[in-house]
């Protein structure tokens, strides 16, 4: 009886062998043999599925979805395809060493001034904001009433291109802007009470005046000489409001840093005014380093600021400060302007003469 049991045993075993040998040869593949990963093959140079098609045909299931990257919302359509919202330039701190003429114009630059063109402001036309330093008689004004003069003649003989720029803005050379006066500061600039009655209408600060009267697209902020002790905070927030308003207004503001240390600190406003240019993306002009060649880096040692509470008495230019400050100045609205011609923003023509 046991070895019935056993041969039947054995039979039951020998018939399990065979079946699993002929299974496992019918399938062309050892027990043992490693698992590959599917193979991808696409034609070189070709993506011949996504990424969601290649997920399913290995796995059976759909991919997740990927995240989309947020859009970064622009104020307009930019009108540019290498520019980035991300300034390349340096960080405030490091304000001495940025170039006397702007080698980057912001996006939101660009974007600011095609407003000002939509508001119908006149690509022709810039304006001056500053103190007793901005009058057109030491600043700017010899470019277009003084052709004999020695500046206007080494700017033609000497920059020619830039020379160009100044039959594109006729007018605003010599033009005595309503927001320039002696003793106008970050604070008064935005004051009724230091607007030209003749001029402008009530409860209508300089700023707000000068833009109505002359339409401008273009503001040069040049502020800061007047200035009391230990205010520092207040320039900045003035300042930000400052350039603010000329934005909300659709003009595009270049700031000015200054050659004079007034505040005794270290020249810490040109800083203020650097970080303010980086915030609000528009154009710096650093005049500051343009003069620091000159003799007294252009500061007239000689001619004192009477009734100033600071403790730093000098911050009149010299006259070769003041040239200085007139060349850099037409050479950073020269390379706006090309930059702005380049984007296909300001017209490439020179405005119409006026009728008679």
């Amino acid at each position: 009886m046991k070895r019935t049991h056993l041969f039947i045993l054995f039979a039951i075993g020998l018939l399990a062998s065979f079946s699993f040998y002929y299974f496992i040869r019918s399938n062309n593949q050892s027990p043992l043999a490693e698992t590959r990963t599917p193979e991808l093959t696409a034609a070189p140079g070709k993506i011949t599925s996504t990424a969601e098609e290649v997920v399913l045909s290995i796995t059976g299931t759909p991919a997740p979805p990927v995240a989309q990257a947020a859009t970064p919302e622009l104020l307009a359509t930019p009108t540019t395809n290498w520019r980035t919202i991300t300034d390349p330039r340096l960080l405030s701190s490091d304000w001495r060493k940025w170039p006397v003429i702007p080698d980057y114009i912001p996006l939101r630059s660009l974007q600011i001034y095609q407003a000002a063109l939509d508001a119908g402001r006149d690509p022709y036309r810039f304006s001056k904001i500053g103190d007793c330093q901005s009058v057109s008689g030491i600043f700017f004004g010899v470019f277009e009433t003084r052709p004999d003069y020695s500046l206007t003649k080494r700017v033609f003989q000497e920059y020619p291109e830039d020379a160009a720029s100044i039959a594109y803005f006729p007018g605003s050379w010599m033009r005595d802007s309503l927001a320039v006066a002696d003793g106008l500061s970050v604070n008064t600039v935005l004051s009724p009470l230091w607007s030209d009655t003749t001029a402008c209408e009530p409860n209508e600060h300089p700023l707000a005046c000068e833009i109505r009267v002359w339409n401008p697209s273009i503001v040069i902020i040049s502020l800061g000489t007047v200035w009391q002790p230990n205010a520092e905070q207040s320039f900045e927030t003035q300042l930000r409001k400052v350039v603010q308003y000329a934005i909300e207004q659709n003009v595009l503001p270049i700031l000015v840093t200054k050659a004079d240390n007034v505040e005794n600190n270290n020249y810490y406003l040109n800083q203020i005014i650097t970080q303010i240019a980086l915030e609000e993306q528009v154009p710096l002009w650093n005049f500051w380093l343009s003069v620091q060649k000159l003799p007294s880096q252009g500061i007239d040692k000689d001619h004192l600021s009477e009734g100033s509470s600071s403790p730093v008495k000098y911050i009149y230019l010299t006259g070769d400060g003041w040239e200085m400050k007139s060349l850099t100045g037409l050479q950073t609205l020269h390379f706006l302007l090309k930059t702005l011609q380049q984007e296909g923003l300001a017209p490439t023509d020179l405005p119409t003469p006026p009728e008679g």
